[in-house]
Order: structure tokens, then C-alpha cells, then sequence
């Protein structure tokens, strides 16, 4: 069997299909292409919107400050033509700016009103003198009242002493008659039985009295017992008891005998009855000296009363001698002290003094013909009278001395102040002339708040009165580690902050962005300010110019 060479293989795809896949390969390319343009335009035109800055990181260096001012030439030395005060001026001869000297006539005064003013003084003084004079005649007798009331109230303290102590003494002879009386009354004092003996006698009476009452009722008792013993028509005449008979019985001898014993015992009792009525006395009877006791007590008591009645006078008249002494001492103290201070009289006199003296000003000038003229070779910087006025109080006409250097005088701030110190050197500018000068007074300005006087003494014959001028002072600080430009730093409401580089993560990637941080400005100037450390670093970079308004957060590009 033959093989066949002639046959055609189909391909895997048809030729439409690869045609139609390479077009959609170009499409997807030119798609890719396309977009990649457009992120590259899109990016452009963002990063053309963003605000562009320069930075630099803060450097070590000295802030300059210049200080300028302008100023005025003045006196060095300002003189016054002082004239009493009241003058009516006539003519005023002078004018500011002019020169003056000994042979330059200032001003004429009013001759007929000046003498009007010295007749006024002359009887003013004279008024004066005639009160100073009534008024020294009353000092010398207010002088001799008072020696006369010192010594009125030394002899009323005397007397007043000399009394009490005739009462005091007086007090004290009735308080030694008082003590004797009573000491004497109490050496009398009376003798009484005292109450144990009182008691001892009291018994002993009711003892016997007790006693011859029992012997009594013994007595009684036997007397019965006898009457009833005895036989009847015995008649009781057998005091002896007589015998018994032999023929007696029993009973009746016991009864003979019995009444022979009663008999004897009544024979003893009444003995001992009359012996004890014979040393009987009378009850014990005190009344009498009870009496004499109360007697002598009544009037020891009057006596005592008495000597505490003359002590208590003795007491009262020392009491008063002191108080009188007291009295007496401080009316001599009163009269010996001075009077009131007074100074009338003295003011007086200096005022009498001072319209001499204000008297003779105006004699001199009315004898000049009322022409008052200069002193020492000046030129006129003011005048305070006027024709047809008076003159008042103070300089009349005052000039600048022409012996003196003038002075630069101008007014600085309160922050120029801070860099300008007496001794100092200055740069003046005085028409057209310039001077390294020192400063060589500063003082605060007392009128205005927060602004100071600077006066800068000017070379001898330079410079005219009223003259302006400028100075110009430099002063160099210490030096600072942080210092930017003065543009970096920004205020708000009295705070201060700079913008500093940062990053910030976006859909674009890390970007720069601006970062506020407040800051503490130590010195600035016009073109650098010098910074706290500590926030800010050496690596910082502190944003120092932008072509737009910062933003906290804000995304930044550097500027090419």
C-alpha cells in the first residue's frame, strides 16, 4: 500500500481566534501604557499642589541688636533768672533763642505797681512785727504764771502734808490710848470659880444635903421602932436601957435589949445630924461673880472695838497722808511741766525774715528803675512772663549755659532699653557729622511708663540747641547653640513655635509632612532668634521658608 505525502495538518487555532488574541494583547499593553502615563501625570500634578519649604537645622551663633533713636540737642547746664513773685511786667525784652548776658536787659516791671507792693510788705512787716512783739510779751507772762502755779503747788503740797501728818499723829495717840485701856482692863481681869470647882462644890452640897435627909429618915425610923418597943407607961424616961429582971421571959429581955441598942444608934444619929447641920452652909450661889465676869467681857469688848476703831482711823490718815503726798507730787509735776509746743512765734519770725528779704528784692529792682537784667552769658530756652501779667513762683526766664557742652537727649522703648547700659559707646549723627560717643545717662521716664531718657554729653562748641540728631547703638548677645531665622519662628497669642520636618506614612508611601512645636525664644533680632534647647536639636530641620501658608500635619516637598 502507497503512503500519502500530500496531506494538510490543521493548527490548534483557527486564524480569527490568534487574531483576535494578539489584538487583545495590544489592547491590554496600550491599557497599561495608558495608565502608567496617568499615575505619572496624576503624580505630578500632586506633588505640583503640595506647599514647598526649605529647612536647615539650627546653628550655634550670637544675636546682633542695633538700637536707633533720634534726639534732640539740649542744655548741658540750664540757668534760671529768678524775680520775686506779685511783679507786674511791662515789657519783656527778650525773646527764646537769643543770646543773653550781664549787660542784657530781660524785662522791665511796672514802677507804680511796684510800689504799691512795697508800701503792702512794708505795713505787712510791720503788722508782723507788732504780733511778734504781743506774742513775746506773752510768752514771758505765761513764763511767770508758770513759776507762780510751781510754786503755789509746792506750798499747797506742803500744807497738805503738814495736815495729814497731824492727823496721822493724832490717829496714832488715840490708838496708843485705845491699847493702853484695854491692856489695863485686861491686867484686872476678875477672879471666878471655874467650872470644875463650881461642880465640886455643887456636889458636896447635895452630898450632905443628900446625907442629913437619909440621917433624918434613920432617925424617923428608929424614933418608931423605939415608940413601938417601949412598954406602955414606960414613959420612955429609961434612956440608960435600965436592967433586966431576972423575972423577965425571954421575949421581952430581947425586946429590952433591942430598944437599948435603938436608943444608942438613935443617940449617934442625932450626934451625927448636929454635927453635920453645924458645917452645913448655903447652896453654892456664882451669880454674883457671873455678873462681874459679864461685866468685865461687855467692856473688853468696847475696849477692843475701840483699839480696831483707832487703827482703822490710823489706817484711813496714812492712807490719805499718801494719797496727799501723791496729790501733792504730781500737782508739782503738772505745774513743773512745760507747755504746749508753740511754734507760732518762731514761724513768725522767719516769715518776718523772709518778707525782709522779699522787701528788699523788690527795693533793689524798684531802684534799678524795674529793669531786671541777665546774669551769665546764656541763650534763652524759655520764658514764663508776659507783659501785663505778674511773675509767679520759679525761674522767670530760663537759658542754657554757654560754659556748659550740650547734651544729645532722645527716649528709647522698653526693649531698646534691654541692650543699652550707661557707658556704652554710641554712634551719633549730628548734621553730617558722625561721633563714637558714651552714653552717659539712662534713667526711666517718670511721665510716660515703659519708656526711657538716654542723654549722650556732646564735645565742647558742638551742636546748636534744638538740633536734631540720630545714634545708633550695637550691642552683641552671648552665644546661643539653637538659632534659626527669625522667619521659621511664628507667634500666636503670645506663643511661640516653629514648623519642623517630619514623615507621615500615606497611599503614596512615606511623605514628608510639617510638624508644629512650640518653642521658648531666649533672643532675637531682625534676622535670627535664638531657641530653648531640648525640643529642638542640632538634627532637626526647622522649616525657614514655605511658597504657601502652613498647616499643622501638613504634607510638604522640598523645594529643587
Amino acid at each position: 500500500m502507497e503512503k500519502r505525502t500530500d496531506y494538510h495538518e490543521e493548527p490548534l487555532f483557527g486564524r480569527d481566534e490568534l487574531k483576535r488574541r494578539r489584538t487583545a494583547a495590544g489592547l491590554l499593553t496600550g491599557f497599561f501604557v495608558v495608565m502608567f502615563l496617568c499615575t505619572l501625570i496624576s503624580k505630578g500634578i500632586y506633588g505640583a499642589g503640595l506647599p514647598r519649604v526649605a529647612a536647615q537645622a539650627p546653628c550655634r551663633r550670637t544675636i546682633g541688636h542695633e538700637v536707633k533713636a533720634e534726639g534732640t540737642v539740649a542744655p548741658g547746664e540750664e540757668l534760671a533768672i529768678n524775680v520775686p513773685e506779685g511783679i507786674r511786667v511791662s515789657q519783656v525784652a527778650v525773646q527764646p533763642g537769643d543770646e543773653v548776658g550781664p549787660e542784657t536787659l530781660l524785662f522791665v516791671a511796672d514802677q507804680e505797681d511796684l510800689g504799691e507792693l512795697i508800701r503792702e510788705k512794708e505795713v505787712e512787716i510791720e503788722k508782723l512785727r507788732l504780733n511778734i512783739e504781743d506774742m513775746e510779751k506773752n510768752q514771758n507772762l505765761a513764763r511767770q504764771k508758770k513759776g507762780l502755779e510751781q510754786q503755789r503747788a509746792a506750798q499747797d503740797a506742803g500744807r497738805e502734808s503738814q495736815k495729814e501728818n497731824v492727823s496721822v499723829n493724832r490717829s496714832r495717840q488715840d490708838l496708843k490710848k485705845a491699847e493702853e485701856e484695854l491692856a489695863a482692863h485686861l491686867a484686872d481681869r476678875p477672879e471666878i470659880t471655874g467650872q470644875e470647882d463650881r461642880d465640886g462644890q455643887n456636889r458636896d452640897y447635895e452630898n450632905r444635903a443628900r446625907e442629913e435627909k437619909e440621917l433624918q429618915e434613920q432617925i424617923i425610923e428608929l424614933t418608931g421602932r423605939i415608940a413601938q418597943l417601949e412598954p406602955e407607961g414606960a414613959g420612955g424616961s429609961d434612956s440608960g436601957g435600965g436592967s433586966v429582971s431576972g423575972n423577965q421571959r425571954p421575949e421581952e429581955a430581947e425586946e429590952a435589949e433591942e430598944l437599948r441598942k435603938t436608943r444608942r444608934d438613935l443617940a449617934v444619929l442625932n450626934e451625927r445630924l448636929s454635927r453635920l447641920r453645924l458645917d452645913q452652909t448655903e447652896k453654892p450661889d456664882f451669880a454674883g461673880e457671873d455678873g462681874e465676869w459679864k461685866s468685865w467681857e461687855e467692856k473688853r469688848r468696847l475696849l477692843e472695838d475701840g483699839v480696831q476703831e483707832a487703827k482703822r482711823r490710823l489706817e484711813d490718815a496714812l492712807r490719805q497722808q499718801e494719797e496727799g503726798s501723791i496729790d501733792g507730787e504730781r500737782a508739782k509735776e503738772d505745774a513743773a511741766l512745760p507747755d504746749q509746743a508753740d511754734s507760732t512765734l518762731q514761724q513768725s519770725r522767719l516769715t518776718l525774715e523772709l518778707l525782709e528779704e522779699r522787701l528788699e528784692q523788690y527795693r533793689r529792682i524798684y531802684e534799678a528803675g524795674g529793669e531786671v537784667y541777665g546774669e551769665l552769658p546764656g541763650i534763652v530756652t524759655e520764658i514764663r512772663i508776659y507783659p501785663g501779667e505778674r511773675t509767679a513762683d520759679g525761674g522767670a526766664v530760663r537759658y542754657a549755659s554757654q560754659n556748659s557742652p550740650f547734651r544729645l537727649k532722645a527716649t528709647l522703648t522698653k526693649d531698646q532699653k534691654k541692650y543699652v547700659n550707661p557707658g556704652d559707646q554710641a554712634e551719633v549723627r549730628l548734621n553730617g557729622t558722625k561721633l563714637t560717643l558714651d552714653v552717659t545717662y539712662l534713667a526711666e521716664n517718670r511721665t510716660v511708663p515703659d519708656t526711657f531718657d538716654l542723654e549722650i554729653g556732646l564735645p565742647a562748641q558742638t551742636g546748636v540747641l534744638g538740633m536734631s540728631g540720630s545714634l545708633h547703638v550695637a550691642a552683641q548677645s552671648d552665644s546661643y547653640e539653637c538659632c534659626v531665622p527669625i522667619e521659621a519662628v511664628h507667634e500666636e497669642s503670645g506663643r511661640f513655635y516653629v514648623y519642623a520636618l517630619g514623615s507621615r506614612q500615606t497611599i503614596l508611601g512615606e511623605e514628608l509632612s510639617a510638624e508644629k512645636i512650640p518653642v521658648t525664644v531666649l533672643d532675637k533680632n531682625e534676622r535670627y532668634a535664638a531657641l530653648e534647647t531640648g525640643v529642638i536639636t542640632e538634627e532637626t530641620e526647622v522649616i525657614v521658608r514655605s511658597d504657601r501658608e502652613m498647616k499643622e500635619g501638613a504634607i510638604v516637598r522640598r523645594m529643587e
